[in-house]
């Protein structure tokens, strides 16, 4: 066996090796990091597909998932607000 394929191999037996702990490592970075940090996924669309200007043609799972997100941003306001008032006091 040649240098170059020796390397290749061990290149490529790494990485199989990544792709498949890939569920794990998404499962990771899917889960809520604290009651406030959450995640919020889908089974569809891409990546910030929901960051986009929303248009008349979006679907409505992507239309229900900016007001999931949406929601968890107004919590977040009245909890600093809310916070902000205690701390004045």
């Amino acid at each position: 066996m040649l240098f170059s394929q020796i390397i290749l191999k061990q290149t490529f037996l790494k990485l199989y090796g990544i792709f498949q702990d890939i569920k794990l490592i998404l499962h990771r970075v899917l889960d809520n990091i604290s009651d406030t940090i959450v995640a919020v996924s889908t089974v569809n669309g891409s990546h910030c597909l929901d960051i986009l200007f929303a248009k008349e043609s979006d679907p409505e799972w992507l239309v229900m998932q900016r007001k999931v997100e949406v929601r968890i941003v107004e919590q977040w306001i009245s909890e600093y607000y809310a916070d902000l008032l205690a701390y004045k006091k």
